[in-house]
């Protein structure tokens, strides 16, 4: 792994991501896999409940990282629909 992309620890508490945001799907998973391939971020977290579903994950580029979680509310499932009828093209 390159150096830039190693996850901070706390032997080191002043180093911060340059960026962080976080990013909804309806197939979290998918989008992983996605994100990895189109743009080579890095999973370095994945939680599931112990029903197999994934309940939060983070993705590292360099010294940033993304958060990527399922829709879980309709606040949060609203900006996909929102983006896609504005920008149909991000739907496909």
């Amino acid at each position: 792994m390159k150096d830039a992309a190693r996850p901070m620890t706390v032997d080191d508490p002043f180093k911060h991501s340059s960026l962080g945001s976080g990013i909804f799907y309806k197939d979290p998973r998918a989008a992983l896999i996605w994100l990895e391939k189109a743009f080579g971020f890095e999973p370095s977290m994945v939680v599931s409940d112990a029903d197999g579903r994934l309940v939060h994950s983070e993705m590292r580029f360099g010294d940033g990282y993304i958060i990527v979680d399922s829709e879980w509310a309709d606040h949060v499932a609203r900006i996909f629909h929102v983006l896609t009828e504005a920008y149909p093209a991000l739907a496909k």
